[in-house]
């Protein structure tokens, strides 16, 4: 387990360190175009074709675990989560989009004895690639996802808190998919798949899961 706990702190250090140079870019290619003036930023983004997206999210999300101990049983619940996003717009059709995402929910786990409910936190930064078609109505896109938090707890029958493990591992992967309504608000489902399996712990007792998850959601663009 220590030996886990170290390699995701790691990988974590790096997605904090590749998420960095992103928003250093984004905000760079802003601040330089925001210089500019509105006339001559307009003519060099006509030029260069970038734009900068931010926005502001809240969505529902669905996990599907997958128990690989024959002894435990886990019944997750829908959760919630909200969303800090950001773009860089490479022409009509192309984004490089990142966001910082947070989500919170549960599940129902049990071993045939006992059955406690697991709180879930969990913080993701996606890195993807965007196409946008019609218009930039429709918005496909895909790309790694790394979860850089993941916690998980209940309380068992002697009121103590127990840690349960990360439910989901640091390397993912997403796809999404989106409508755009008018000009400022983005109606997207994603799936979330995880790459590696978690190991995790129940009353003593040591497994693996593999986990996915679904979201629907609102954003509000600016």
């Amino acid at each position: 387990m220590k030996q886990n706990v170290v390699m995701k702190q790691r990988a974590i250090k790096r997605v904090l360190a590749m998420v960095a140079a992103m928003l250093f870019a984004i905000g760079g290619a802003s601040a330089q175009l925001h210089s500019l003036g509105l006339s001559a930023a307009e003519a060099a983004g006509a030029a260069l074709g970038l734009r900068t997206e931010w926005g502001v999210g809240l969505k529902g999300v669905y996990t599907s675990v997958e128990s690989l101990s024959p002894s435990i049983t886990v019944a997750p619940r829908i959760g919630f989560g909200a969303q800090f996003d950001m773009a860089l717009r490479i022409g009509r059709r192309f984004a490089i989009e990142t966001e910082i995402g947070y989500e919170r929910g549960s599940m129902m786990v049990g071993n045939g004895s006992e059955q406690f409910k697991v709180k879930t936190t969990t913080m993701d930064i996606p890195i993807l690639a965007s196409l946008r078609l019609l218009g930039r109505m429709i918005r496909i896109s895909a790309g790694p996802l790394f979860s850089v938090m993941n916690k998980a707890q209940y309380v068992n029958s002697d009121n103590q808190t127990m840690e349960f493990g990360a439910l989901h591992p640091t390397w993912n992967i997403m796809a999404s998919a989106g409508v755009c309504i008018g000009t400022h608000f983005l109606i997207e489902a994603r799936y979330v798949h995880s790459l590696k399996k978690t190991l995790n712990q129940f009353e003593g007792e040591e497994f693996n899961l593999r986990s996915r998850r679904i979201t629907l959601g609102v954003t509000a663009l600016f």
